[in-house]
């Protein structure tokens, strides 16, 4: 799990299948891609982003 804290409010990270062509936001489409849980919560002042990747059992 990787949590980023930083100042600032929240923002989306819903996946979805649309090409972004835009010049921001490329890399939280690539981590909800990559990643079992993504969520964003508002800390305060802060927002924290939260990523867990799973590890799959044999």
């Amino acid at each position: 799990m990787i949590i980023v804290k930083q100042r600032g409010g929240c923002f989306s990270v819903a996946q979805t299948d649309v090409v972004n062509t835009g010049p921001r936001g490329r890399g939280l489409q690539l981590i909800t891609h990559i990643v079992d849980d993504v969520y964003v919560k508002q800390a305060g002042n802060n927002v924290l982003f939260c990523m867990c990747k799973c590890k799959k059992k044999e």
